[in-house]
């Protein structure tokens, strides 16, 4: 029944960093891979004219050998006794430093890196960056590096190639969660989306987040009051965008991931509930991408595809096959229990519409066979088929009625 439509794909802490990279580069030493006894490992290239390393490589390694090279070097002592901690959970790489001179952790979420921005270099300490392909995030990290030069030399060298480890380790570790759904997103708890029976993670009590003195900062022109917003208050509109903007401001990573998973259901739900099916299931889909062992997303996801099937036999319609409709009515009633009845009634209006453009098309035979079927399969919503907009329904994909439906869209 599921072949009818082929939706279900598997699937600023520094804002100037970047820019700056080239000026630093010719200011800070350039640690010349020739100066030193050690090879540069293979995909690393060194740029001589700003004195840093990038990588290309397709990686070879699994996820769990990336994270044990990494419990390696995560824990750094830099040369003045200051500390940094690297952490790559939920989805957010981040970094934390006793004397940087940052008030919260430098993070990023893996899933929005540019590969291509992956860098490191030498500049009193050795330095690890990388940016979102938007632009919007930056990720800043420092290691340790020896100053002055009776510095010595066998430290350097080390320094350098723990420098390059974290380098290769960081991109394995981005382009594995990009490219293999290889998520670290911890186990989540019970709660549920409102009138959904898939659980989600639970997000922290407003009011003792808020007290707490974490509140989160919302994107200008997004509440009238941003700064009294919180995680938990962000999820429950589905708000992904004002959760994301907190990736580098918020010092709880996993408080971010919990909400940002819950949002994404949300906001899904609304999209749905909308009649914005196509949008629903994108929002799932770029979920998916980040959380990619979340059961929730995946879950709701496989539900709202029946959904989009019944959807799309609605919207294309020229004729109705009453039983097979019936059919997925009750499927869908056993799949989201809960919103059942708004599901319905979205499909409803979804029919109204279509019966709508039937008619301003001067298809009225069309249109009052479609009538008819609706009768049949929204006898609660009878007065709302006479009341559909024309031009309201997306005007994509191909017209499907009963002679069509030999074939569908994903070519079975």
């Amino acid at each position: 029944m599921h072949g009818y439509r082929f939706r279900f794909v598997l699937g600023t802490v520094l804002a100037a960093f970047h820019s700056a990279v080239l000026l630093l580069g010719s200011f800070a030493h350039a640690a010349d891979p020739t100066a030193t006894n050690s090879p540069v490992p293979a995909g690393v290239e060194f740029n001589s004219a700003t004195g840093t390393y990038s990588i290309h490589r397709v990686p070879a390694r699994s996820l769990d050998e990336v994270m044990q090279s990494m419990s390696t070097w995560q824990g750094q002592i830099l040369a003045d006794g200051s500390t940094a901690k690297y952490t790559a959970e939920d989805g957010i790489l981040s970094m934390e430093c006793s004397a940087c001179g940052l008030s919260r952790p430098s993070a990023i979420e893996m899933a929005t890196v540019d590969l291509d921005s992956a860098m490191a270099y030498e500049a009193g300490v050795w330095r690890i960056g990388m940016r979102s392909k938007d632009g919007t995030q930056d990720f800043f990290g420092v290691l340790r590096g020896e100053a002055g030069v009776d510095s010595d030399a066998k430290q350097i060298d080390a320094d350098r190639n723990v420098a390059l480890t974290a380098l290769i380790d960081l991109y394995d570790l981005v382009y594995l969660t990009q490219n293999s759904n290889a998520s670290t997103t911890a186990a989540i708890s019970e709660p549920t989306i409102p009138g959904s029976t898939i659980p989600v993670p639970t997000i922290p009590d407003p009011k003792k987040e808020v007290a707490a003195g974490s509140p989160v900062e919302a994107p200008q022109g997004s509440a009238p009051n941003p700064a009294a917003t919180s995680l938990a208050e962000f999820a429950a509109m589905g708000d992904v965008d004002s959760i994301r903007a907190q990736v580098s401001t918020k010092t709880n990573a996993h408080a971010i991931a919990d909400a940002l998973l819950a949002a994404y259901g949300v906001r899904a739900r609304k999209q749905l509930l909308d009649g914005q099916i196509d949008a629903a299931l994108q929002t799932l889909s770029d979920g998916r991408r980040q959380f990619g062992k979340a059961t929730t997303l995946r879950d709701l996801e496989a539900h709202y595809v029946v959904v989009g099937d019944a959807y799309d036999r609605l919207r294309f319609a020229a004729k109705i096959n009453v039983g097979n409709l019936q059919e997925y009515l009750q499927q869908i009633r056993m799949l989201e229990s809960g919103d059942a009845t708004a599901v319905q009634k979205m499909l409803a209006q979804t029919l109204a519409n279509r019966i709508a453009d039937q008619r301003a098309a001067e298809r009225n035979t069309i249109a009052d066979d479609l009538f008819k079927s609706g009768r049949n399969l929204f006898p609660d919503s009878v007065d709302l088929l006479t009341q559909g907009t024309a031009g309201a329904l997306p005007n994509t994909g191909v017209e499907i009625g009963e002679i069509k439906n030999q074939e569908d869209r994903s070519g079975k």
